[in-house]
């Protein structure tokens, strides 16, 4: 079984590099295989093929890897501390959080750091928002699943509001980036995304174990030794710094953070030692080819990456509720 498990896990890493070659093939200039490895590995004298890889395609097919795989992490942390399918960052709020923020930044007209600034505090304020709804019900994932949702709502009436108090040219762009769209992404925020996500993502691996605990529910997590409280609100904190960094850059990408952690315990079992890794794979793949699709599908139009795994998504969610007989816990 270990075995097997290795290999799904080294399958998956294959998948996810040949995601991330046909992302970088696919789009408005189409760069062939021996382009790609020419301007990757050795001076191309192309000035302009160049200038559209180094500084467009690769920096958006680079944020679609760690923003899918940060998002698919997140959302298969999210349903273990909560023992419920159904979370993910969208429903629970923190997504909500992070549009919030960021209209905010676009009506004061922040600069990229800003808006990063922004979409991070309001992740933030999100979460603390839910959690303190929550703990006056007992911590239940249903509070906290229906406290997101709230929110998520409250949150979406102060966007429309501020929309309504912007100029066109930041409604449109407001607009595009609540769809969920990388294409406007600043290539300067690449570096600082991806470090935050690979630190995270590798601490949550780290506490794998914990996880595996949480898994079983507070009160036996606590039997076995873990302070339970202590350790969510932790790994709360952490999963919502990761969303607001993926919202700051991305808009509202939905679903992401929903169905790849299932297809990850499909195929590797409850275990957060391989769910992590595998759901981080499958999510950065998945994001890629949704992203590359997005860039094709009505060329030359580029349409958000929102819509495209919102309409998987919602299919994917349509599902899950009419198969599941028993969908409020985590089996």
């Amino acid at each position: 079984k270990m075995k097997r498990q290795t290999n799904i896990i080294f399958l998956l890493f294959i998948a996810c590099l040949v995601s991330f070659f046909l992302s970088l093939y696919f789009g408005s200039i189409s760069f062939s295989p021996r382009k790609i490895l020419s301007l990757l590995f050795f001076k191309d004298k192309d000035v302009i093929p160049a200038e559209v890889f180094w500084k467009i395609r690769l920096p958006r097919v680079l944020l679609g890897l760690f923003i899918g795989g940060g998002l698919a992490v997140c959302g298969a942390v999210f349903q273990s501390l909560l023992r419920n399918p159904l979370a993910e960052p969208f429903t629970l709020g923190v997504s909500g959080g992070g549009a919030f923020g960021v209209s905010l930044a676009l009506l004061a007209g922040a600069a990229a750091w800003g808006i990063t600034v922004f979409s991070l505090s309001g992740c933030l304020f999100s979460i603390i928002l839910v959690y303190s709804i929550a703990a006056r019900k007992g911590f239940s994932g249903s509070a906290l699943i229906l406290g997101g949702i709230v929110l998520n709502f409250l949150f979406s009436s102060f966007v429309l509001l501020f929309m309504g108090l912007a100029r066109s040219a930041q409604i449109r762009s407001a607009v595009i980036w609540l769809m969920g769209d990388v294409s406007s992404a600043p290539v300067s925020s690449l570096g600082g995304i991806a470090l935050l996500i690979s630190v995270i993502v590798f601490f949550l691996f780290l506490f794998s174990r914990e996880l595996d605990l949480l898994a079983l529910g507070s009160e036996k997590a606590h039997y076995l030794g873990l302070d339970a409280e202590k350790f969510k609100k932790m790994i709360f904190l952490l999963v919502s710094l990761v969303v607001g960094a993926c919202v700051s850059v991305s808009g509202i990408v939905g679903f992401v953070g929903l169905m790849m952690p299932h297809f990850a315990r499909k195929l590797v079992g409850p275990s957060h030692r391989k769910v992590i890794p595998v759901s981080f794979l499958s999510g950065a793949s998945f994001f890629m080819l949704c992203d590359a699709f997005a860039r094709n599908i009505v060329r030359p139009v580029q349409i958000p990456v929102g819509v495209i795994t919102g309409a998987l998504g919602g299919i994917f969610f349509l599902v899950l509720l009419i198969r599941s007989e028993k969908w409020e816990m985590m089996t």
